[in-house]
């Protein structure tokens, strides 16, 4: 269950993301969201491991729908901006 989100800003003025959730035996742990320089080296990609919005959230499946929309959307952006899946940089002009 998620208690909470939230983002904070770090010197840099970039922002690391972070959910707070009950345990079932009582207490929280607040687990950050976003990719880190270790999970770089790791090849671990948060995204793919974590929900941000869990299906337990009222409002799950309504964003659920509209996955392959985004998704979609996302495709065309980096296909007009010459970003493929291999690219590891996007271009200053996208963003």
């Amino acid at each position: 269950m998620t208690n909470g989100h939230g983002a904070r800003e770090d010197k840099n003025g970039k922002f690391r993301w972070y959910n707070e959730y009950s345990l079932p035996e009582g207490g929280t742990v607040v687990v950050r969201l976003d990719t880190t320089v270790t999970d770089i080296k790791r090849k671990l990609n948060r995204a793919e491991n974590l929900r941000q919005i869990p299906p337990s959230d009222a409002e799950f499946k309504w964003l659920h729908k509209r996955r392959n929309d985004i998704e979609s959307t996302n495709r065309a952006f980096d296909a007009a901006c010459g970003v493929s899946e291999r690219t590891v940089k996007v271009r200053n002009a996208c963003s």
